[in-house]
């Protein structure tokens, strides 16, 4: 199969898959389904151009076949691979092989330095997992069993369920997908919908983590927090599966989604139709057998046109002799075997070959193949050539709907060497084609179109080939002059257009570097305003703190005859024991905002305490993860003490 007919179905059966997907898949939310509809999707696309489906159509084989004359042959064409300078196919060719060898190394680049990066980490391993923590500020993500993440950059709250998500991808070997999905861009880089299936597969597996960990924490709006707090992260290698994704409204959008009806799969099964469709359209290869015909008697069959068997054309090299120059044509006629009604082609050659010894100096023998040659007349004539020692082969044979050839390539070689090829492709049925040998040497021509319907051997003499052969060279000289102007031209269109692409892109880097350096004084100046604004609350909330300790102090000479000691050890019951002797008391006194750490220790506590008689004192009092110290809270009917001391 021709390559780029390949590359063009596998293109369509990606575009099938993908507007399936987005119509008819893409709001549903039984993710792993769709996730083996999008792997269905990249191997019917490898495998599905190569199946064939057969239909053969009999007709009847025609029962008389008109024969060419010398005379009637016009001016032959003769395309040798020495002499085939530019075809736009071999150039398609050549462009999509290095667009391909692009992405395929920019593929192994980034899988050789994922893998190193891996390798080159302190790797802890547990509950089959190979966790890698790092300090690079890169977010959390996976490959295969692989978990890198920096516990640095999020909470643990926030690290609890990002391990969760990463530890969905490596469980159900996500990784795979995504390297699918890569190769997916090496094989048809130059389809844009290509790209758009990768990004759909990589959507699809962040929904399925994203419904797992949900399943697992059962924490929807955490998680969703979790999500908005990654969404600023940097981007890591195209070949693992991270946390973070510039998708994050469709993944919150999808995970507060009603989940969808189990009756909807049968959309499933929408693309079968189109499979069909494009198997009937593309891939089906029409066979013609020919059935003979009794109803025609051999005194129907006219004189001017002898039945014909292509294997009864065995006609050896030693048919070609040196002949007289000076012997006329007119002899050559009269000893022609064209009165005999019934005579086999294989006896008029026979003829031909006694009379050429005094009517020409050498003979061709020529063989024919026209719009309605059959399969079996072409396979004859490929033993024939084989008999006198020629290499012949055909291929790409394309019918219409009327049973004409419409495309044939032809590949031969001579004796002597010389090799050659010959094709043809239209929407129209094919002139008839000539081939012809001399000797050692063989040629391929053209002449008009012909209804002919097997393969007959006509002859002509080498003096009219050799002048048409000269013309022949001139025509290909002056096709070759012509070649490398347009070449020239098109390498000087290529560099303009390399240099204004240069210039693009030197501009575009300018802009890009000062829209960076303008960012980054803004978020300076950002951080500045925000290290600023800090400090004024620290200070503001020292000042409140000492304004009521001074306050207390001042108010009495003595401590409160109420008081109490709050520690990092007091447990919820002392706290309310405390309240209730302070109620008791006339006292009104609350505590909220309690946060404790993995040693049940308290690292944060808001206090508030009311004697009712116009003295009220309250504070915070927090140390992010380390225990408060020792808390002195009390009062009377005169004051209210809130201080801290040393443990």
């Amino acid at each position: 199969m021709d390559t780029l007919l390949y590359l063009g179905k596998a293109s369509l059966i990606i575009a099938l898959f993908y507007g399936v997907y987005q119509f008819a898949l893409k709001r549903e939310t039984f993710f792993t389904l769709k996730r083996h509809f999008l792997w269905v999707g990249i191997l019917a696309a490898i495998a599905v151009p190569f199946i064939e489906i057969t239909k053969t159509i009999y007709r009847e084989l025609p029962s008389q076949l008109p024969v060419f004359s010398a005379e009637s042959l016009p001016t032959l064409v003769h395309t040798p691979e020495e002499a085939i300078l530019f075809s736009w196919e071999q150039l398609a060719f050549t462009l999509y092989l290095m667009g391909a060898s692009l992405f395929l190394l920019r593929f192994l680049k980034q899988f050789v330095s994922l893998v190193s990066f891996l390798h080159g980490q302190s790797i802890t391993k547990q509950n089959g997992y190979s966790y890698i923590e790092t300090s690079f500020e890169t977010p959390p993500f996976s490959f295969f069993n692989y978990i890198v993440y920096n516990p640095n950059l999020h909470t643990k709250e926030d690290l609890e369920m990002i391990l969760k998500h990463e530890e969905v991808h490596a469980l159900q070997k996500h990784s795979i997908d995504t390297l699918l999905a890569n190769l997916l861009l090496v094989f048809l880089w130059f389809n844009p919908l290509a790209w758009r299936y990768k990004k759909s597969m990589e959507e699809n597996l962040e929904f399925i983590a994203d419904q797992a960990t949900v399943a697992q924490t059962n924490a929807l709006k955490q998680y969703q927090l979790a999500l908005v707090k990654a969404s600023s992260a940097s981007t890591i290698t195209g070949l693992a599966t991270n946390f973070h994704q510039s998708f994050i409204k469709k993944r919150i959008i999808m995970l507060n989604k009603r989940k969808s009806h189990r009756n909807n799969t049968w959309k499933l099964s929408i693309i079968l139709p189109f499979l069909a469709l494009f198997l009937w359209s593309f891939n089906v290869k029409e066979v013609v057998t020919y059935t003979e015909n009794t109803t025609t008697s051999a005194s129907e069959v006219p004189k001017s046109s002898p039945s014909f068997s292509p294997s009864e054309a065995a006609v050896t090299e030693s048919n070609i002799e040196k002949e007289d120059v000076n012997a006329s044509e007119e002899h050559l006629e009269e000893n022609t075997p064209s009165t005999k009604e019934t005579a086999p082609l294989s006896e008029g050659v026979s003829d031909a070959k006694t009379v050429s010894s005094t009517a020409t100096s050498f003979q061709e023998i020529v063989f024919q193949i026209s719009k309605n040659s059959t399969k079996e007349e072409l396979d004859a004539l490929q033993k024939e050539l084989k008999s006198k020692g020629f290499t012949f082969s055909y291929s790409n044979v394309s019918y219409n709907s009327k049973q004409e050839i419409i495309a044939i390539t032809i590949t031969y070689k001579d004796a002597n060497g010389n090799s050659g090829k010959y094709g043809v492709s239209s929407d129209d049925p094919i002139n008839t084609i000539i081939i012809a040998s001399e000797g050692t040497r063989l040629s391929v021509r053209s002449i008009g179109n012909s209804s002919t319907s097997n393969t007959q051997q006509i002859t002509v003499t080498s003096e009219e080939r050799e002048e048409k052969s000269e013309k022949m060279r001139q025509k290909m000289e002056q096709r070759r002059e012509e070649m490398e102007k347009r070449r020239e031209e098109m390498i000087e269109a290529s560099n303009k257009r390399r240099e204004k692409f240069e210039a693009r892109s030197n501009e575009l880097r300018k802009r890009l570097q000062n829209n960076a350096n303008h960012r980054t004084d803004s978020l300076t100046h950002r951080f500045s305003q925000l290290d600023t604004s800090i400090s004024r609350r620290q200070s503001a909330r020292q000042d409140r703190s000492n304004l009521h300790t001074r306050t207390a102090r001042s108010s009495v000479t003595a401590a409160p005859k109420n008081t109490k000691q709050i520690t990092k050890t007091t447990t919820e019951a002392e706290l309310k024991a405390f309240k209730s002797e302070f109620k008791a008391a006339g006292i009104s006194f609350s505590y909220s905002g309690i946060r404790r750490n993995d040693a049940n220790e308290i690292t944060k506590i808001k206090l508030k305490i009311d004697n009712n008689n116009g003295s009220v004192a309250s504070s915070t009092y927090a140390k992010s993860d380390a225990p408060i110290t020792t808390i002195v809270v009390g009062a009377d009917e005169n004051a209210t003490l809130l201080s801290t001391r040393d443990q």
